[in-house]
């Protein structure tokens, strides 16, 4: 009870029903925690593989540029590319954390403060 009491200090004065609030905590450790099993998960590939991101991607370009047709899947191609590129990698727990929680706090600040 004490870490619930806790976490939902940080709602207090949101303006938010119980319900709601109780809800809006569950949505956001709800990212906290997928957040998290998707870094840990990342970091343990590194770790089995002793590769890190950007080894797999230089060892395997070769064979990926042979199967991965640009006409069949060009948003795949394009869209991977750019994130790989941005990233340094084809995904960056940095960049995923800062993307999604940005997200979830203008969601719940969405719910909070309604535009008028």
């Amino acid at each position: 009870m004490a870490k619930y009491e806790h976490e939902l200090a940080a709602l207090d004065g949101t303006g938010l029903p119980d319900a709601d609030t109780d809800a809006a905590l569950t949505y956001l450790l709800g990212f906290v925690q997928s957040h998290c099993r998707s870094a840990h998960d990342a970091a343990r590939v590194t770790t089995d593989s002793a590769m890190t991101d950007a080894d797999w991607w230089a060892a395997n370009q070769p064979l990926l540029a042979r199967v991965l047709d640009p006409e069949a899947f060009p948003r795949a191609v394009r869209v991977g590319s750019a994130a790989g590129e941005a990233q340094g990698s084809a995904w960056s727990a940095d960049h995923a954390w800062k993307f999604g929680l940005a997200r979830t706090l203008d969601g719940l600040a969405a719910l909070i403060d309604p535009p008028s």
